[in-house]
């Protein structure tokens, strides 16, 4: 019952804090008048889903804590100190293992191959498919506008980031190939980069375990295969390339730790994440540094100047470099750009996070779980009752576990399946290396191997063979004997004809409006159809491109004033096959400035155009 006791507090503050989730929360500012999905219509203010989040989580968490604390006789403030300070004064700290680590190398090599020759064997024409109009457009006509334009923020508002927005720009001017079959490709690429460097995550979290060299080998294997297929290659695999920027830290905090009180590469890559990452992506930008913040924090505590000093150093540096390429105009637009999409996107495209258990939405309610019970095998692991585990790879797993906290922000800004998918993905990782680890050290997989007389190498190294199998099998996408054509199919699927990726009808609309705008210098799309610009080859003739992100009252005003300046000759109005919100009916600023200077032109099959009076 004592051991029990603890889970059962656990269990009983999640049910009550289930049942207080819609009761937590603070007021919602009267004066946002900003249309969006579910926050304006329902009053809600975003804050609530991330206070509602950090309570659901700590509480428990604290509480199992406390009560384990409490048995063992320690003080918090002493928890504290063993955990987070004086670290290198501890003697394990920099006994990374009692064992070898040889095999691992190999292993990770064995992985390495196997996941390039995964990629190498994609069916690059099942990529050739009609496009998100919507979604996709975002990054198409973002890059489109700079390369006729020559400008990135002073051409477009853009709501994710340099790269996630303006990706096809270095793309295409890399390879001058402005194609939407590079812009398909270009995902794959970053999601083998992610494979690569989450083999490199779990060879450095599992050489830090006191382990023997056959366990390792064991557990390596078995981590390794189930996080590599945390990351697929479908069609939606850019939801999840944003992350990219957050597994580099991941790996530069571990290789960190493994060279503790070092000046390392590690500590220059991490400040200079400072800047690329917010670079990246606007979001995980955030994330990043609030983590470097928490860095900067464990780094002054424990008196470590030297590496402070140089981490400061490393994070001014990155941001200097991106000024000066980059020159002040482009610099202050980006802070402006961003500084508007911090606080107005929530408003914009926020969806209230599901109640747990309650709301009949379980997928939602799974996530916060496996957070929790991430959290519960953490605290298992930490330094309260005896050297369980190095402290370097205790600091790594405190690490890695704030950052996925962090990273499920996604999840809490916008709680659909994609977005959900994507805040938890991260969470896995220290959550199956908890598990298996668990698993090896309850189940004493080595001594009931010795038993059966099996050695656990050739468990291991059968059990390679066999997850080597299921990375060719079960997907479609994958056949080993496309790796023979992969030059060509890579080649035909850059190339391919931008209309492949097209219905019929886009086609024919999209033959007849560059027809009808040919004089004109720029194209106005009053729809979320937003990649049209690009297929009409032309820039558009307000920054604000994506009509949804341009919602908000000051910046419809914006937008007009644009608008009035250009002056296009014809404006498409309304879309039947434009499935969003539709902006004649949110931006009401810009909508009566259109009916006030527009006027009826054509039906032409699912489009309404409108022309100048």
């Amino acid at each position: 019952m004592k051991k029990i006791f603890p889970y059962f507090l656990v269990i009983i503050s999640v049910f009550f804090l289930s049942l207080l989730w819609e009761s937590i929360k603070i007021p919602f500012d009267p004066l946002i008048s900003i249309n969006g999905e579910d926050y304006l219509p329902n009053l809600h203010n975003p804050s609530n889903d991330s206070i509602r989040f950090m309570l659901f989580i700590s509480v428990p968490l604290f509480v199992f804590l406390f009560y384990q604390l409490h048995s063992e006789k320690i003080k918090f403030s002493e928890f504290l100190k063993i955990n987070f300070l004086n670290i290198h004064s501890r003697k394990n700290f920099i006994e990374n293992n009692s064992y070898e680590n040889s095999d691992l190398t190999k292993l990770s090599l064995i992985f390495l191959i196997a996941v390039v020759l995964q990629f190498l064997s994609l069916d690059m024409k099942k990529f050739i498919s009609e496009i998100d109009m919507f979604h996709e457009g975002l990054w198409l006509t973002a890059s489109s506008n700079a390369i006729y334009k020559k400008e990135f923020w002073l051409s477009s508002y853009i709501e994710r980031g340099l790269f996630g927005n303006f990706y096809n720009y270095f793309i295409w001017k890399i390879f001058n190939i402005n194609t939407i079959g590079i812009s398909r490709y270009f995902p794959l690429v970053i999601t083998l980069l992610n494979k690569i460097i989450l083999i490199f995550i779990a060879k450095s979290l599992i050489k830090k375990t006191f382990l023997k060299k056959e366990e390792k080998n064991f557990f390596f294997i078995f981590f390794s295969y189930l996080i590599i297929n945390l990351f697929n290659y479908d069609i939606t695999a850019g939801s999840y390339f944003r992350l990219f920027g957050l597994l580099l830290l991941f790996l530069f905090l571990l290789n960190y730790f493994d060279n503790f009180k070092k000046i390392s590469f590690s500590l220059l890559a991490i400040g200079f994440l400072s800047s690329f990452s917010l670079f990246w992506f606007i979001d995980i930008g955030f994330f990043v540094n609030f983590i470097i913040l928490l860095f900067i924090i464990f780094l002054v505590f424990n008196k470590y100047n030297l590496d402070l000093l140089f981490l400061i150093i490393s994070i001014f540096v990155g941001w200097l470099i991106f000024y000066i390429c980059l020159g002040k105009n482009e610099f202050l637009q980006f802070i402006v750009n961003t500084k508007n999409i911090l606080f107005t996107i929530e408003y914009i495209q926020g969806l209230i996070y599901p109640t747990p258990f309650f709301s009949g939405d379980a997928r939602s309610t799974k996530a916060l779980l496996i957070i929790l019970i991430t959290g519960v095998m953490l605290i298992n692991n930490l330094n309260y009752k005896k050297e369980k585990i190095s402290n370097n790879l205790r600091l790594s797993l405190i690490f890695l576990y704030i950052i996925s906290c962090v990273s499920f922000k996604i999840a809490l800004s916008r709680s659909d399946t994609v977005h959900i998918k994507a805040g938890i993905l991260l969470m896995f990782i220290p959550f199956y290396f908890l598990l298996i680890q668990q698993f090896i050290k309850n189940y004493k997989i080595l001594d009931y191997l010795k038993k059966t007389k099996i050695s656990l190498n050739i468990f291991s190294y059968s059990l390679l063979t066999l997850f080597l199998i299921f990375l060719f099998v079960g997907d479609e996408n994958i056949k080993i004997k496309n790796s023979n054509k992969f030059i060509t199919s890579s080649k035909n699927l850059i190339i391919e004809d931008d209309f492949s990726f097209i219905s019929k009808d886009y086609e024919e609309f999209i033959v007849y409006y560059k027809e009808l705008i040919k004089k004109d210098s720029c194209v106005l799309i009053f729809t979320n159809e937003n990649a049209l610009p690009f297929f009409l080859k032309k820039p558009t003739c307000s920054k604000y491109h994506a009509a949804y992100i341009s919602s908000p009252e000051n910046l419809q005003k914006d937008f007009i004033k644009e608008i009035d300046k250009n002056k296009p000759s014809f404006i498409l109005y309304v879309s039947a096959v434009d499935f969003y919100d539709k902006p004649n009916v949110v931006m009401n600023v810009s909508n009566q400035y259109i009916l006030n200077n527009y006027e009826f032109y054509k039906k032409f099959n699912n489009w309404i155009i409108y022309k100048l009076n």
